[in-house]
């Protein structure tokens, strides 16, 4: 293999964390993907590459699929420099730059090019070890990071230009770079930025990020991931439309069931015991956010036996706090949240 050394920059890791996680969240919360210029296709690109181990996933859409790039701008349209839709996208533009320029990102120049319309992220039940978490140290003396677990989770991130997001990635990174062949391509291994190797490759448009344990977990699928073609990801995939603007997905039988493994070790717990406790759990869990009309609604389901319960609007406290301005907004605007129980 090919070792490229670069310059040690923990600090580039920083940026590079914290501007992913903006963008992230700026995605799930008012959809950045309002700066994107048309609307993808409904189907996610990013799925077939969770690892097989999966047991929780989400995913925001920043191509806004369907109706939800209309519906996006027409909630944006209530805020304060907004109402012209025509000047949308260079408005979301300036928002994203001016957010992420402490970071030392620029949103225009720097991430925009390369990022296509999905970010997904994917925990595995290696993240559930309750022996690997006790390594961890404890919350008054805060976490040593040198004994988190190598594996445990992968982002899987869309790209439209794979060159660029490549580039990018590996700059941010830093570290010591080696390059080899794997599950029919090239991956990159990071060392020296972290004590555990960091990875990332691309595959078909998919840029693969994370410990290098899960990456390669991830590229083993080859695009044809067990957990996404699985009855409950299939069934949970079902309780939302084709457009959204978030999803995620939950097996919550397999996260308790791998604790209580691991717990009933420490503990010397009966095997009965636990087995009486995994039958009670709920197989799975999901949800979806997206805008409808004047508000933003999310809905989540458990399969299990139960009644369906629906939490109404009320009227905002907050609102009565706020300026005229911001009240006029949120008069204007509603999130609603609904839950079922299957």
């Amino acid at each position: 293999p090919a070792a490229t050394p670069v310059a040690t920059r923990p600090k580039g890791l920083v940026r590079w964390g914290v501007a992913l996680l903006a963008v992230a969240v700026l995605v799930g919360v008012v959809s950045v993907a309002a700066a994107l210029l048309a609307a993808g296709a409904s189907s996610s690109v990013v799925q077939g590459w969770l690892p097989n181990d999966s047991v929780a996933y989400l995913e925001l859409r920043a191509d806004l699929p369907g109706d939800q790039r209309a519906k996006v701008g027409e909630i944006l349209a209530k805020f304060p420099g907004f109402a012209d839709q025509a000047s949308l996208d260079a408005k979301i533009d300036e928002a994203l730059d001016r957010i992420l320029e402490q970071t030392g990102v620029n949103w225009t120049t720097d991430v925009k090019p390369w990022l296509g319309g999905e970010i997904g992220l994917a925990v595995t039940v290696a993240a559930f070890d309750v022996t690997k978490m006790q390594g961890l140290g404890s919350p008054l003396d805060g976490p040593d990071l040198g004994k988190a677990p190598d594996d445990g989770a992968v982002a899987l991130i869309a790209v439209k230009d794979a060159a660029a997001a490549t580039a990018w990635i590996s700059e941010q990174l830093g570290g010591t770079q080696t390059t080899e062949t794997y599950a029919g391509g090239e991956i990159t291994i990071v060392s020296g930025a972290l004590k555990n190797s960091v990875a990332f490759a691309v595959r078909d448009d998919v840029l693969v990020l994370g410990p290098e344990k899960t990456v390669k977990a991830s590229l083993d699928t080859a695009g044809k991931s067990a957990v996404a073609s699985s009855e409950s990801f299939t069934a949970a995939t079902k309780t939302a439309p084709t457009a959204y603007l978030g999803f995620g997905y939950v097996d919550i039988k397999a996260i308790v069931e791998a604790s209580l493994e691991t717990a009933g070790d420490q503990a010397d717990l009966p095997a009965a015991c636990l087995g009486q406790v995994a039958e009670k759990i709920p197989t799975w869990g999901a949800g979806f956010g997206r805008a409808e009309d004047d508000a933003l609604v999310m809905t989540a389901t458990v399969a299990t036996p139960g009644a369906t319960a629906t939490a109404e609007n009320s009227a905002s406290a907050i609102a009565e706090q706020a300026s005229d301005d911001i009240r006029a907004v949120a008069d204007g605007l509603s999130v609603k949240f609904a839950a079922s129980m299957k």
